[in-house]
């Protein structure tokens, strides 16, 4: 992303890193500490970072702010473009499965009171929290709660107790998941009738339903999962790693998978990760059919050379409209994965001083080649709008490929 002449400070140590929110402020570190030519400069920006990674600024910025987990190829990416080098990278690789280990397994119990306690300070019925619910039922089928109710279900047996989830009021049972260990929760699931375990995983926090769904048996997960609907199912895929959710979705029916993709509720970057989950042929024939607002969200939420792949098999024209949306420093990093035909036909379409701009920021040899392909007339205005010494680059580049008689000029259309 950078030269590295001068380093501003420490660089953060990610073996102090235990938790999402460590790991979201070290990679903040580690933006605001990347090598940089001189000390006058300033700090590299999200935007910055995003050009250099490939990956998009709301990536970038959730990581940093601990929205989410990023993945470890996120990780990656943002440690090489800050200068870590690669025999370092897999300290940066077990930080982040730390926090990842840590998410999942930090239960919510000890946010939950002694449930009697809770039963005295909440005295309005209307308001009173399902776990209550699941008091007075448990209760009425002489089940002693007289301390904690987390502590009173994990003692009961696996066949017990998801008899009683099944029984009782569904809110009241999603308390009741959400309190019990983690591996007999999973247990009960599998004992219940998916539709009400389904059910149940409606009522929980996505992230306790999603570790709950990673536990899961991976033919019972897909069950529960095509049991939700969509937009519930996008919220605990959201909520996995992706690497746990793109292997989930492998067995899922295609249909199903092309539903949760063009749908409107889904986050885009879930359907980015997950779109190719059903084959390349087929992903790009379910691209191509988007909607220009869904499509543009899905290709922004890729990495550039996904992006490049499937702009390759857009109509030009369509290509052209995208990229008039996309940020130069995006395009660019594009125009570098596109083939050159195809790059040639986008910077044809473009207005000129932002083709020259493109055309300027390229590796020249890559502006050459991409040029030899542009029609004449359009060819010599681009390169004559590019600036100064990188025009003269430019120029040298395009006369070593004319020498090594790659050099044809391509007509002008009729």
């Amino acid at each position: 992303m950078v030269a590295t002449k001068f380093v501003p400070g420490d660089r953060p140590d990610p073996r102090s890193i235990r938790t999402v929110e460590d790991l979201a402020h070290r990679l903040a570190q580690l933006r605001r500490t990347a090598p940089r030519e001189h000390l006058e400069q300033d700090q590299p920006t999200i935007r910055q970072l995003s050009d250099a990674t490939g990956l998009p600024r709301s990536t970038l910025s959730d990581a940093e702010c601990g929205r989410s987990l990023p993945s470890v190829k996120v990780v990656c990416r943002i440690a090489s473009a800050c200068g870590i080098p690669d025999d370092e990278l897999v300290m940066w690789v077990e930080a982040r499965d730390r926090a990842a280990q840590h998410a999942r397994f930090t239960r919510r119990g000890s946010g939950y009171p002694d449930a009697v306690e809770l039963a005295r300070l909440v005295p309005d019925d209307e308001v009173r929290r399902p776990a209550l619910a699941a008091v007075a039922y448990l209760r009425s089928q002489s089940v002693p709660v007289d301390g904690e109710l987390d502590v009173v279900l994990d003692a009961l047996p696996i066949t017990v107790c998801a008899g009683h989830l099944s029984r009782m009021d569904p809110d009241a049972a999603a308390e009741c998941l959400n309190l019990l260990p983690l591996e007999k929760g999973v247990e009960c699931l599998r004992r219940l009738n998916p539709e009400v375990s389904a059910g149940l995983l409606r009522r929980e926090a996505p992230a306790i339903a999603a570790e709950h769904l990673q536990m899961l048996p991976p033919p019972d997960s897909r069950r529960l999962l095509h049991r939700l609907p969509l937009i519930e199912a996008g919220r605990l895929l959201q909520a996995m790693p992706r690497v746990a959710a793109t292997k989930l979705m492998e067995s899922m029916p295609p249909g199903w998978i092309r539903d949760l993709i063009t749908g409107r509720d889904v986050a885009s970057s879930l359907a980015a990760d997950l779109i190719f989950t059903i084959g390349y042929r087929q992903s790009l024939v379910l691209l191509t059919s988007l909607p220009q607002p869904r499509l543009v969200g899905i290709l922004a939420a890729m990495d550039h050379e996904s992006a490049a792949g499937v702009l390759g098999h857009l109509h030009p024209v369509r290509v052209r409209k995208i990229l008039a949306i996309f940020q130069d420093g995006r395009v660019r990093q594009i125009l570098l994965h596109l083939a050159e035909t195809d790059a040639a036909a986008a910077l044809a379409g473009m207005p000129g001083k932002r083709a020259a701009g493109l055309v300027a920021e390229l590796p020249p040899d890559r502006a050459a080649d991409i040029l030899h392909h542009v029609p004449t007339d359009r060819r010599a205005q681009i390169v004559t709008a590019v600036p100064g010494d990188r025009q003269h680059r430019l120029r040298f580049a395009m006369s070593l490929l004319a020498n090594r008689g790659a050099w044809l000029p391509t007509p002008s259309p009729k």
